[in-house]
Parts: C-alpha cells; structure tokens; sequence
C-alpha cells in the first residue's frame, strides 16, 4: 500500500522530489571577489579578493563549477595559484553531489588524475553539499607516503552577495585559510 501512495506522491509532486538535490539558481553565474576578510598560511604569497573568484553554471542534473585554488609550486614551500574545474552531479542523498569524472571535468593541479575517486591510490575524492544558502566542495587525495591533501570551501549567498571560506591543509603544512566577500560580476 505504501509504494502506490509514494508513486502518486512523486508524480503529483516530482519538484519536491528534485529540489532536494538541486543547486539553488541564485548560485549560478560569475562571482568576483570584493574583499579579504581575514588570511591566514600563505605568507609566501600575496593574496588578493580576486583569489575568491568563481564561475557556478549548470551541468546536466547537477553543476560545474571553476575556481582558483592554491598549490604547491616547484618547491614544496612555494605556495601557487592554480586553476580548478569539476562537475558534480545529484545522489541519492539530499543536497549531496559526487564528482562528475564522466564529462571532461580536469582538476588542473589541485589534484591528481580525476578520472576515479580512490584516495588510497592517489586519487582525489570531491564531493559537495548544498543545505540552504550554503555550497561547501570538499577534497581529499592521499599521497604516496600516506600523507594527506584536503580541501575544504565554503560559499554561503548572503544580501550583499556571497561570502567565502576556503581552507586548505597539507600534512606537515600551515594551514591555509581565505575568506572573503564576492559580488555577482555585472550586477
């Protein structure tokens, strides 16, 4: 009795259903950052609001988003800017997105080869998470000595535009922490 009532409840209201695993469209399109809240790690290089810069689009059922993160230059104590792209697609868990392999997504840099998510052979493992007006990306690759590399950002939509949090924490490493305020580009 229960899957006829589930049936007529998903067909009498597929939104419901699909609004649980969708970005809100308020995240979409260019957002430059505006300024620096608060740095912390990364005092071998400049930082500016424009680090803060994202573009969010959508991407089949889910999104695509692009960013600049920071890496390891030549030098493990060289930190540099890299550029990040990665697709996430819906699950089966509310607000919950698994990376996108399948599209032609590349993580340029910040992690290595993107094609499958098994942190134990050096490959990354993205996620992201949408509750309410949040949108948290989350990273993680193990290295060959067992070492780790994880990534945490967060981009919250505000009434001024969106605030950031990102960190970034290497084993043995500062950790790197940027946050900031964005405005939509244009607007």
């Amino acid at each position: 009795m229960l899957r006829p009532l589930l049936l007529i409840g998903l067909i009498l209201c597929p939104g419901s259903v699909l609004a649980q695993n969708a970005l809100p469209d308020a995240f979409y399109g260019d957002w430059k950052g505006v300024a620096l809240t608060n740095t912390e790690g990364a005092d071998n290089l400049e930082l500016t609001a424009e680090d803060l810069n994202v573009r969010i689009e959508p991407h089949d059922d889910g999104f695509r988003i692009y960013w600049t993160t920071l890496g390891h230059g030549e030098s493990e104590d060289q930190l540099v800017r890299k550029k990040a792209e990665a697709a996430f697609a819906p699950t089966d868990r509310p607000g919950v997105f698994a990376f996108d392999p399948q599209d032609g997504s590349m993580l340029m840099g910040l992690f290595s080869d993107p094609s499958t998510s098994n942190p134990l052979k050096g490959e990354p493992l993205l996620w992201a998470r949408v509750a309410d007006q949040t949108l948290a990306v989350y990273g993680l690759v193990i290295n060959a000595d067992g070492g780790f590399d994880l990534y945490h950002q967060v981009r919250t939509l505000t009434d001024d535009g969106m605030a950031a949090h990102q960190i970034h924490r290497m084993e043995r490493e500062p950790v790197v922490i940027i946050e900031g305020q964005l405005k939509r580009a244009g607007g």
